[in-house]
């Protein structure tokens, strides 16, 4: 049983498609940024994603999370 004394983050929807690198930016760019991720944010994250190898999928789901979290897309107040 997961732990309830903190909050916990469903990674599924990103780990099941985490051999496509597009389709975990997908989900970020829907989750995340509501669809208003820019083409340069999209490419770069893909490029990431793509060279994370021997990278476990919680790995890079964490890790699309984190720099998506970092971004200045994310933190622009809309």
């Amino acid at each position: 049983n997961p732990p309830t004394d903190r909050p916990l983050i469903d990674l599924s929807a990103l780990t099941a498609n985490s051999t496509n690198a597009a389709a975990m930016v997908a989900t970020i760019d829907k989750s995340l940024l509501y669809g208003t991720m820019s083409p340069t944010m999209r490419t770069t994250l893909t490029g990431m994603l793509t060279n994370l190898n021997g990278a476990s999928a919680a790995e890079k789901a964490w890790s699309a999370i984190y720099v998506t979290m970092l971004s200045p897309e994310f933190a622009t107040q809309r």
